[in-house]
């Protein structure tokens, strides 16, 4: 099993986009193993928006990383998230892996006050 840590974050209708990410989430990998963190709200980084809604999730899974990235980008598609409504300063959802096993990605992310907070009440 791998372990997973994503973040996710949404300026938009921030509640229940992420309470919908988490059921897609949770469907998508079976429910395999997963742990969310309490919600958070945080001050938009390099946009002008609405405050953001933030979570972590940890999971194990068995599947591999492109079948991870896969299953995020459909969760982001099916809740109407593109790169062009983010360039414009809306989130519906945004699903981040900041680790695969033990590869970590966005490197800057895990400097924020809120990742580390979150990942240390795990």
């Amino acid at each position: 099993m791998t372990e997973v840590i994503i973040a996710i974050g949404s300026n938009t209708n921030q509640k229940n986009n992420i309470e919908l990410a988490d059921v897609y989430i949770k469907e998508l990998f079976n429910k395999e193993q997963i742990e969310i963190s309490r919600s958070v709200w945080t001050k938009p980084i390099g946009i002008k928006s609405d405050l953001f809604l933030n979570q972590i999730i940890i999971f194990y899974t068995l599947c591999n990383y492109e079948t991870v990235c896969n299953r995020l980008d459909i969760i982001e598609k099916r809740m109407h998230s593109s790169s062009e409504l983010k360039r414009s300063g809306i989130v519906y959802i945004d699903l981040d892996i900041l680790k695969f096993g033990n590869k970590i990605f966005h490197e800057n992310d895990w400097q924020r006050d809120y990742i580390k907070t979150l990942l240390s009440e795990f």
